[in-house]
């Protein structure tokens, strides 16, 4: 090999046989003299063994697989189409795709891509109260997507979990759509067990005919590392991919009413639980993650970026920096709390309880969501607490 063309695998300590894979492809190109690269991520339901079939005239062949989870297969094809070419495509969890591809010419770079990405359709399920929400979380090989479907009632299926101040903000927020001028940021803010989590996720069924979700499993590190940030905001939500959007003639998506939109997608981050940089002394604590999210609220990282962020704390409100709660920034601040007793006797109807379970239901000062699932469900917590010795020596 030329020297120019050299390049050492190095395994060091926690270097893992995928990092490995990957360096093989980076030889291949430089083997190769292939100066044309292109990537593709994608969530999609077709098999794996399809799109092998596609790239199966290739040269060369490799195959990595990893025993302890099934679905999270690598392959690496060189020569495909008899072309100076190399492939790799990764395979993990149920539907994730990653795609990287590298050939001599742009044109023979773009049509082989095209190829692949007509392969692989994005998910599209049929049942309209399944959403695809895409999970982040920061790992040693960079930032990484997991897709799921997440099973997400109607609004109007859970309007009567929350009080009517509560009720009448998150309805006027499950009606937004495009464009929006009053900030990106949705502060939801309460004591836990007031239904957050719930909403969320009518939320991101209500929005999904404009809107995609991204869940970020570590919200610290999302705004503590300006490498993950990037690499999902503009390398993951930059785009414009119009599968985002549900097809005019597809029954069973859900669909916008007045068909008023029509733009490019939206991308909803959604951040749960995340006290430690929304206080009011986050940003001596914190160092520059509250920065960061203010920056991607209405500052020059988030300009230009159809991208929505959407946070959740058990703080109280006046624990909240009031940088956050800004206006202009901050598209919406909805407190989540307790319900009266009126709002429990209706939730109990709406939710066909016996009229007679109801004053168990009641607590003093409000009532918790939680607490009326909790006494309505069929099968009740299994609770055992064990005697308590007193500590000390008997006289």
């Amino acid at each position: 090999m030329d020297a120019a063309k050299m390049i050492t695998f190095n395994p060091a300590d926690g270097l893992d046989v995928r990092q490995m894979v990957n360096q093989f492809f980076t030889v291949k190109i430089l083997e190769d003299d292939l100066t044309e690269y292109r990537t593709y991520n994608i969530s999609s339901e077709v098999k794996l063994s399809d799109v092998v079939a596609l790239l199966g005239g290739a040269k060369a062949v490799w195959h990595w697989k990893d025993t302890r989870w099934p679905t999270h297969e690598q392959y690496l094809f060189e020569g495909v189409a008899g072309t100076a070419t190399v492939v790799s495509v990764q395979h993990y969890a149920e539907y994730g795709y990653e795609v990287m591809l590298a050939a001599v010419s742009a044109e023979s770079a773009d049509f082989l891509m095209a190829q692949i990405v007509a392969a692989l359709p994005p998910v599209r399920s049929k049942d309209p109260s399944v959403v695809p929400v895409d999970f982040w979380a920061l790992t040693r090989q960079g930032a990484s997507r997991r897709v799921r479907q997440i099973v997400a009632p109607t609004w109007q299926e859970i309007d009567t979990n929350y009080t009517l101040k509560a009720e009448a903000a998150l309805d006027t927020i499950m009606k937004l759509t495009p464009p929006m001028d009053g900030g990106k940021l949705l502060l939801w803010h309460g004591l836990p067990g007031t239904g957050k989590s719930y909403a969320i996720r009518a939320l991101m069924r209500e929005w999904r005919p404009w809107c995609k979700a991204h869940y970020i499993l570590d919200p610290e590190k999302f705004f503590g590392e300006a490498d993950y940030m990037l690499s999902v905001i503009l390398d993951q939500c930059g785009g414009t991919e119009s599968s985002l959007i549900c097809d005019d003639d597809d029954d069973d998506c859900p669909a916008l009413a007045d068909k008023s939109y029509d733009g490019p997608p939206w991308n909803l981050l959604v951040m749960e639980d995340s006290d430690e940089f929304l206080q009011a002394d986050a940003k001596d604590r914190q160092g520059q993650s509250l920065s960061r999210l203010l920056n991607l609220a209405d500052g020059l990282v988030g300009q230009g970026l159809n991208l929505l962020v959407l946070i959740t704390t058990n703080e109280p409100l006046g624990k909240i920096h009031p940088a956050v709660q800004r206006e202009g920034r901050c598209l919406a601040n909805v407190e989540f709390g307790k319900l009266t007793s009126t709002e429990v006797m209706d939730w109990a109807l709406a939710h066909h309880v016996a009229p007679d379970s109801v004053p168990a239901m009641l607590g003093d000062g409000g009532t918790l969501l939680s607490d009326l699932y909790g006494k309505a469900r069929m099968n009740p917590q299994v609770k055992a607490v064990a005697d308590k010795r007193a500590l000390g020596f008997k006289r």
